[in-house]
C-alpha cells in the first residue's frame, strides 16, 4: 500500500488499511489530512448495506445474482459436459 500511496508512509500498520479510524492528533504526527492528502471513504464503512445483509443472497434465492444454476458464460455444467 505504502508504495502506491505514499501518503501514507508514516501511518502506523493497524491504520494502514483505514487511516480515516486515526485519532486527529495521530493524523496530525503523521502528517495525513483526510479530504487533502488521502480521501474520505466514498461509502461509510460502519453500514452493511441491506443486500449483503440478506442472509440468502441478491434475488433471495440463496445462489447470488444468477436465477438459474447452469446458465451462462463460465457454467460449470458446459465444462462437464466437455469431458473435462
Amino acid at each position: 500500500v505504502r508504495l502506491w500511496c505514499p501518503e501514507l508512509r508514516d501511518v502506523p500498520d493497524e491504520f494502514l488499511h483505514e487511516p480515516w479510524s486515526m485519532s486527529d492528533a495521530l493524523m496530525n504526527e503523521c502528517g495525513v489530512t483526510l479530504g487533502r492528502d488521502y480521501p474520505f471513504p466514498i461509502v461509510d464503512p460502519t453500514i452493511t448495506p441491506e443486500i449483503m445483509s440478506n442472509d440468502k443472497g441478491v434475488d433471495g434465492s440463496g445462489r447470488g445474482r444468477r436465477k438459474e444454476q447452469g446458465k451462462g458464460r463460465y457454467s460449470t455444467s458446459k465444462i462437464a459436459s466437455k469431458g473435462k
